[in-house]
């Protein structure tokens, strides 16, 4: 069967790939013979006048019109894919397939060896017809681009349904997407679901972490004798970024992201004109590097540089100069651009210091929901920035002037995004609590913030101890020991780290009601917050954890954990495994929290042996039978009797010991 050729006659697979190659060949000859302009700049040490320039760009653009060329060979291989498919299967839907460019693509900004990178979307999985177009659409791809026009081609088979879950690289190459050939509606559907599945500031601030890391990976230094044209400091992938962030932060497509930055007043019309013609060189020289090398890339090597300049004949280190001139050009622009644009208002009217990273207010904030109150707190937890103190001050001031209470299902969703966080939940509670937001968004917690214990073994006041058991729940996410620590892999283990620290942050709340038990009265409050925060799924697991927090350690302070009863008493209560490490975890944090004189080695070998026993009947059925304490107490006395001791003494001493405290204690303490 055929299908319509790249040149608009009928030619099969092995006719458009064969077809590509020549015209590709053709390209790269043009890329050399097209030179002229730019060589006579360079021996002139000049930029060529933008007027002749941007007509030399257009008859020669080698991205524009590569792309152009594999565009035409992969719609007529579609076609020729669609035409197979109906001849096996009878019904043929209207809309079936779309094939979109992705990358560098879908931005037509493609050199001679680069990638083509492509993503398949369907609009129903599983669908006869689609299968079958699939499957003659990748044997063309594979035979016209790989085989005979040996392109390399990478593909990703996408749903509809999938950009809710979509990886940031992934998304990064989305955001260039554009239809090739197939379904102009499944395109159009896959793209509105993708715009509306991101969250702009958090790609902006993604994006602008990785600039940064890249730049520090590279070391200092922007002109490099042999520079790396993509990745390296002042490289392509700068501008890509200034792009990226461009089309999120103002819904533009990336041919339009330099015009928008001048109009928003983040580039001035002669930096935008010296930015474009810096990329354009150094998409050309990149082209050259290719060509010349005859595979992708993308690191200008001595020896290369003299190549290209032989190839274009002029003296090498006009070549290099002229190189290392686009390159800062590239670097000082686009650095500008990138840190102008993070500093200007990303969502919620904030804005961000890049050099101190920090979180500062921008001018609109005033007209925004008193929720960015609560927001401001997640985007420092996630991109690990500080709050600078005029965005503190901000705060306070807007929460003085609010006069009613936050949307508390939008308080629910933000503390369970801050709350699931564990090592990096103390760092944002704090402030949180010390500027009253914790305590607007949920009143109950203000109202032990200031409340004495009334217990004179605790060192701190009633939400103050909350915060620092908090802060020490956080610690155990560190492994400090080698194997880890128990309550460092269980912190790492456990399925919904939020639970367990929504109940940390209530299990004291009961104490603002003196008239009866605290665990109760904070276990019943417990559980209307988790109601009213949305958190319904959470809320039986939430309260029995309140309800029961002082259980485990007084188990392990006051019963004989070698006795079988001891241990299936307490797993009638706590008889659930997930249940059993979030309450060790809690029993472990709150206690510590107490004070420096309240937790001892003793107190911790108690609750790790009661965790392990627990554990162990949950997990394999009925504890062992009680050992036999006579015995191990003769055991001791013949370990003890090397002591120049009376033995009279040692004997004493042994039988005077508590069972739990002999059972649980090495012999060597």
């Amino acid at each position: 069967m055929s299908a319509k050729g790249i040149v608009g006659v009928e030619k099969t697979p092995e006719q458009v790939g064969a077809q590509l190659r020549a015209e590709r060949t053709r390209l790269i000859e043009r890329l050399w013979q097209d030179s002229s302009l730019l060589t006579s700049c360079m021996r002139e040490r000049r930029e060529p006048h933008p007027a002749s320039r941007g007509r030399g760009a257009e008859e020669a653009d080698f991205s524009r019109e590569y792309t152009a060329l594999i565009d035409m060979a992969l719609q007529s291989l579609y076609q020729w894919a669609y035409e197979q498919a109906a001849q096996e299967v009878a019904l043929i839907p209207n809309e079936a397939l779309a094939i979109l460019a992705t990358g560098g693509y879908g931005r037509a900004d493609l050199a001679p060896c680069s990638d083509i990178d492509l993503t398949f979307v369907p609009l129903h999985e599983n669908e006869p017809f689609t299968e079958r177009l699939v499957k003659h659409l990748f044997q063309a791809l594979m035979n016209a681009l790989h085989t005979q026009a040996r392109v390399k081609v990478g593909y990703a088979y996408r749903l509809i349904d999938d950009c809710p879950t979509l990886d940031d690289k992934t998304r990064t190459g989305l955001l260039d997407m554009r239809l090739v050939a197939g379904s102009r509606a499944v395109a159009e559907q896959f793209e509105t679901r993708f715009w509306h599945t991101l969250d702009p500031t958090g790609f902006m601030l993604d994006r602008y972490q990785e600039y940064r890391a890249r730049w520090v990976k590279q070391g200092e230094g922007v002109l490099r004798m042999e520079p790396n044209l993509k990745e390296g400091r002042g490289g392509l992938r700068d501008r890509h970024t200034l792009n990226w962030l461009t089309q999120v932060r103002y819904g533009v497509s990336a041919d339009a992201a330099l015009s928008t930055l001048v109009a928003e007043g983040i580039l001035s019309q002669t930096e935008a004109d010296a930015l474009h013609e810096a990329t354009c060189a150094l998409s050309r020289i990149r082209a050259w590097l290719h060509a010349i090398a005859g595979e992708a890339r993308d690191l200008l090597t001595l020896t290369r540089q003299a190549e290209i300049a032989e190839r274009l004949g002029i003296e090498q280190g006009a070549f290099t100069r002229w190189v290392m001139d686009t390159l800062g050009t590239h670097a000082r622009i686009t650095q500008r651009a990138i840190e102008r644009l993070i500093r200007s208002k990303l969502i919620l009217g904030l804005g961000l210091d890049s050099v101190n990273l920090q979180i500062e207010p921008a001018p609109a904030l005033e007209r925004e929901s008193p929720a960015w109150c609560l927001w401001v707190f997640r985007l420092a937890q996630k991109y690990r920035l500080s709050l600078s103190p005029e965005i503190e001050a901000r705060i306070e001031a807007t929460l003085a002037d609010c006069s009613r209470p936050p949307d508390l299902r939008e308080v629910g969703q933000c503390m369970k995004e801050i709350l699931s966080q564990p090592g990096e939940v103390y760092r944002v509670l704090e402030p949180m609590a010390r500027l009253g937001v914790l305590g607007w968004a949920i009143p109950v917690f203000q109202a032990v913030m200031s409340l004495p214990a009334g217990d004179p073994t605790h060192e701190f006041t009633v939400g103050e101890h909350t915060l620092q058991a908090i802060r020490i729940l956080d610690s155990f996410a560190q492994s400090r020991t080698e194997p880890p620590a128990l309550w460092t892999q269980l912190l790492t283990q456990i399925p919904r780290p939020e639970v367990l620290y929504m109940a940390l942050l209530l299990h004291d709340v009961g104490k603002q009601d003196g008239t009866r038990p605290h665990a109760e009265a904070g276990a019943e409050i417990a559980r209307q917050v988790a109601y009213l925060l949305g958190w319904d799924e959470y809320a039986d697991d939430i309260e029995f954890l309140v309800r029961y927090h002082l259980l485990m350690a007084q188990t392990a302070r006051q019963r004989d954990l070698h006795l079988p009863e001891t241990i299936r008493e307490f797993v009638r209560i706590v008889d659930d495994p997930e249940r059993l490490q979030m309450l060790y975890l809690l029993t472990c944090a709150d206690t510590q929290a107490v004070g420096e004189r309240i937790w001892t080695p003793a107190q911790a070998a108690f609750l790790q042996e009661l965790y392990r026993r627990a554990m162990r009947v949950l997990e394999e059925g009925e504890p062992a039978s009680a050992p036999n304490i006579g015995a191990l107490r003769k055991r001791l006395m013949r370990e003890l009797s090397h002591h120049p001791l009376p033995a009279e003494l040692i004997e004493q001493h042994i039988q005077q010991m508590p069972s739990a405290y002999l059972l649980n204690t090495p012999s060597e303490q």
